[in-house]
């Protein structure tokens, strides 16, 4: 079997929040665990998702393709990428979703 069938095969558990990242006015979908859970499915791993997300979740879509174990809290985390010139990138935390307790892992 090459690789190809070797992650065809392979099954990828991602635990963490899944953000909304804003640059200006746009919401992106971030997190580690939302492009860990992403690269391993576009390269076409079965991919399982547990993530914690508040109501005003509004990139729902992105998670399209994967099994996903979604906590619902009162928010969703949400950081605010800004490139001032000539300097490193600042990122500010503006929410943070509820914590992803060790019970709620999949079996």
């Amino acid at each position: 079997m090459g690789l190809a069938g070797t992650i065809r095969t392979l099954r990828v558990v991602a635990v963490g929040h899944v953000t909304h990242d804003r640059y200006g006015e746009d919401l992106v979908p971030g997190g580690c665990a939302y492009f860990g859970a992403r690269a391993a499915l576009e390269l076409g791993a079965a991919v399982r998702l547990l993530t914690a997300v508040g109501e005003d979740i509004c990139l729902a879509e992105a998670l399209t393709g994967m099994e996903t174990v979604i906590l619902t809290g009162s928010a969703t985390t949400v950081f605010t990428n800004e490139y001032p010139p000539g300097q490193p990138r600042q990122q500010i935390v503006e929410t943070q979703a509820p914590v992803i307790p060790l019970g709620a892992l999949p079996t």
